[in-house]
């Protein structure tokens, strides 16, 4: 779980369907309300797929987790997230 920048938003790295494809998700006041924030492009990652230097990266930090498996919010000016994915860094 994380704040965004101004603290409007409450977000979170969630695999809605049990799988480990994680989608940035914010999320609301009551159970069960969330709304997507960002989502993986292309199609669905798989882990052999990878460059050999981001499997042994995964493997040292020990993440299983596929598609958004991190993020940072811009620390000054508009709300901005940053998602540093295996195709490059996405700004949403």
């Amino acid at each position: 779980l994380g704040f965004s920048t101004g603290g409007e938003l409450v977000c979170a790295l969630v695999a809605p369907d049990g799988s480990l494809q994680r989608r940035l998700y914010a999320l609301g006041p009551r159970p069960g309300d969330a709304a997507l924030l960002a989502a993986p492009p292309g199609s669905p990652l798989d882990e052999s797929r990878l460059p050999r230097e981001e499997r042994l990266r995964r493997e040292r930090q020990r993440e299983r987790g596929l598609g958004i498996t991190r993020y940072s919010w811009a620390k000054h000016g508009r709300p901005r997230c940053l998602l540093p994915l295996p195709s490059g860094v996405y700004v949403q």
